[in-house]
C-alpha cells in the first residue's frame, strides 16, 4: 500500500485506520473555506459556494492533517536513523592496519 493509498483512506476516515479523528466544526471548515477561496474558485473567477463543497473542504482539512502527521512521522524516523547511526562507530582504518 502506498502513502496515496493510505493518504485516501485516512482522508475518508475508515474505520480500519486507528486513528483517533477530531471533530472538524462548521466554524473551522467556514474559515478554512475563506482563507482558501482560491482552491473553490472556477477558472473563470467564479466561486463555488461553501454549501456546495462543504464536503470537500472538510475532506481538504483531514488531507492537510494527513500530510502534517507523514511529515512528523518522517522527521521522528530520521531523528531516531542519526542517533542510531551516531551509536554504531566505525574503527578507524589504522585500526586494520597493525
Amino acid at each position: 500500500m502506498s502513502l496515496q493509498d493510505l493518504g485516501l483512506i485516512f482522508i475518508s476516515e475508515d474505520s480500519v485506520i486507528n486513528y483517533k479523528y477530531t471533530d472538524i466544526s462548521e466554524k473551522d471548515a467556514t474559515c478554512f473555506y475563506e482563507k482558501n477561496r482560491d482552491l473553490f474558485t472556477r477558472a473563470n473567477g467564479e466561486s463555488f459556494d461553501f454549501d456546495e463543497v462543504r464536503l470537500i473542504v472538510k475532506k481538504k482539512i483531514r488531507e492537510l492533517e494527513y500530510e502534517k502527521n507523514v511529515n512528523l512521522l518522517c522527521e521522528q524516523l530520521l531523528m531516531e536513523t542519526m542517533t542510531m547511526m551516531d551509536s554504531v562507530r566505525v574503527p578507524h582504518l589504522e585500526t586494520y592496519l597493525r
